[in-house]
């Protein structure tokens, strides 16, 4: 091997040493910032119980942020009628990068359901926090939490779009959500229902709802106070109804949800015993 040629060699060989270290180097960082990545795996079973897989990554260096960050944010490429996605600057995702992880933050969620149905929304993993999390359902609709570190959040959901009614919280403290964004929770103008009434008749067990000559009901909805559907009454079209309930449905306390013809909406919660 001439003087030319050895040269050549180490050249190459220092080069490639060089290259791999740098390889290494570069493959350890990017394990190391991964294990550090703290992650909140969640599942949705729509009403035809198919599933949808959620991730909500915590970045400890705040790479990212709240809002769209490239290369951490997963847009939600499908077309499925019945589903959940994060909602980030008004797009719908399956993955949202954040920054650290605070218990003061709260991310919404988007449900999308063609086919009225019940769903179960489940935590599945909690990976890379020192200590345990708590981590709840907020339904901003009757300022109610699920714990989803001890049970799944199941409900029956109407047809429709929920861009602004469910977030996923760390903290079971609503005043933190309506300090943040005070027209999620309840947003609803009840003037014009001023003259509604509402009366439970405990003989009879029913509960009549009457309200004013110019406002006509079409649909009335009636929860428990734990967001779950216990009955339905549809294409009203009338300014006073009847409305028979079980032993059942008649709890302690109930919200009722009614809706106009002109799509005027009053949720209202009422003490039945």
């Amino acid at each position: 091997m001439n003087k030319i040629t050895y040269l050549c060699f180490l050249f190459v060989l220092c080069f490639s040493i060089t290259g791999q270290a740098k390889t290494i180097e570069k493959t350890s960082a990017t394990s190391t910032m991964a294990s550090e990545i703290q992650r909140v795996r969640v599942d949705f079973v729509n009403p035809l119980g198919y599933t949808r897989h959620l991730l909500l990554a915590f970045t400890p260096d705040n790479a990212a942020t709240d809002g769209v960050d490239y290369g951490y944010d997963a847009l939600n490429i499908d077309t499925l009628p019945d589903d959940l996605n994060w909602m980030i600057e008004g797009g719908r995702y399956v993955i949202q990068g954040v920054g650290a992880f605070e218990n003061t933050k709260y991310y919404p969620f988007g449900m999308f359901i063609a086919n009225s149905g019940n769903i179960k929304i489940s935590l599945t993993a909690l990976e890379n926090f020192n200590e345990p999390i708590d981590v709840f359902i907020y339904d901003s609709l009757f300022d109610t939490f699920t714990s989803l570190n001890d049970t799944d959040y199941t409900n029956m959901v109407t047809q429709g779009e929920y861009t602004d009614r469910f977030f996923i919280t760390f903290s079971n403290n609503s005043g933190l959500i309506e300090a943040s964004a005070p027209n999620t929770t309840l947003a609803i103008d009840d003037r014009p229902f001023e003259h509604t009434s509402f009366h439970y008749v405990n003989g009879t067990k029913e509960l009549v709802i009457k309200t004013n000559s110019t406002t006509v009901l079409s649909d009335v909805t009636i929860y428990n106070t734990l967001g779950q559907r216990l009955l339905n009454r549809s294409k009203i079209n009338a300014n006073k109804v009847y409305i028979p309930l079980t032993d059942t449905q008649t709890q302690s306390s109930i919200i009722v949800s009614l809706i106009t013809d002109d799509g005027r909406q009053l949720n209202k919660q009422l003490l039945t015993r």
